[in-house]
């Protein structure tokens, strides 16, 4: 089901008269989301940063990364479409966008070739922050074209398999999750930005 920014807020109307459980999405999934798509490709690109520094990659990254930081800029512009007055964007074309996020960070995980198992472990912990928490934004939305196979799924790089089960964080809790991923692997200097509410709120 494609629904409207307008046909969105009317449910949202309806289930606030009937009771939190009735809207399965909640009314501010849509600016969860944005808020992601930013903080999500600042994650993505400091892994290219991180790879960039131990010669995996090109600096400026590749063809690849580049695709990877398009699908996370088309996401916050489904998001912004969705927002604006008289919009005719709906949240399927959000879930298409995520979809497309998955699909670019797969074709970047399939050509790299890392030589360093440690490398390798500190990547697919932080993808795996990424990845979860975009599979557990499909969750809340309508089904798009891939994304029941996105949402629980085998990933690949080189020779390591890692599983991907959808995860519901708020931006707060990406950042504490990657920041922890990224400490663990020796990488401080990838670690996300807190804001101070983000930084003292439990």
């Amino acid at each position: 089901m494609n629904l409207s920014r307008r046909d969105f807020n009317r449910l949202a109307l309806a289930s606030a008269a009937l009771g939190p459980a009735m809207l399965a999405t909640g009314c501010n999934l849509e600016t969860d989301i944005l808020n992601y798509s930013k903080v999500g490709k600042q994650a993505f690109d400091n892994v290219v940063a991180i790879l960039e520094a131990d010669g995996v990659l090109p600096a400026g990254g590749n063809q690849f990364s580049k695709a990877v930081d398009a699908a996370f800029d088309a996401v916050t512009a489904a998001v912004n479409a969705f927002q604006a007055q008289n919009s005719t964007g709906t949240l399927a074309d959000i879930s298409a966008a995520l979809v497309a996020v998955t699909t670019a960070i797969n074709a970047f995980l399939s050509e790299l070739n890392i030589p360093v198992p440690s490398t390798v472990t500190l990547v697919i912990a932080l993808v795996s922050v990424i990845l979860s928490t975009i599979a557990g934004f499909l969750t809340q939305l309508p089904p798009s074209p891939g994304a029941a196979a996105t949402a629980i799924h085998m990933r690949k790089i080189g020779a390591r398999t890692f599983e991907i089960t959808p995860k519901v964080r708020s931006v707060r809790k990406f950042k504490r999750d990657w920041n922890a991923a990224a400490k663990a692997g020796g990488h401080p200097e990838a670690e996300l930005k807190l804001s101070f509410w983000e930084s003292v709120t439990p």
